[in-house]
């Protein structure tokens, strides 16, 4: 009985490896399938770019009538926006999010302080 319980106890281990460094996984993200969309935020304006360069770099103000252009330009954009990815800014970023995520488009807060520990770690910077 007691080496059934631990046969069990190890597979259970083995598949949460697994599962946590990605084995047995086929990759999502293929070309065409959507959009990512990274925001530098500042107290006046928004800096848009895009992964793959679906959409040529753009510049909106952080002001009801900029967000409401960059929305529109997101939603009618060819590909469908997979993420939108955003630094945390001071605070900046809370309006910015709020407008996307109330859009129904998908929308991530990072630090900062990861992201550039992140591009160190896989030799960006």
């Amino acid at each position: 009985e007691a080496d059934s319980r631990n046969a069990r106890t190890g597979v259970r281990v083995k598949l949460a490896y697994s599962a946590r460094k990605g084995h047995g996984r086929k990759p999502t993200l293929k070309q065409g399938s959507g959009m990512f969309v990274g925001i530098d935020v500042s107290k006046d304006f928004l800096d848009v770019a895009t992964r793959e360069g679906e959409l040529d770099p753009f510049r909106v103000c952080r002001d009801e009538a900029g967000l409401d252009e960059l929305v529109q330009r997101l939603l009618s954009a060819g590909p469908k926006v997979k993420l939108v990815v955003l630094e945390a800014t001071g605070g900046f970023e809370r309006d910015v999010a709020a407008v996307l995520a109330s859009a129904k488009i998908p929308v991530a807060v990072v630090n900062p302080k990861r992201v550039r520990d992140f591009a160190k770690g896989t030799g960006e910077l």
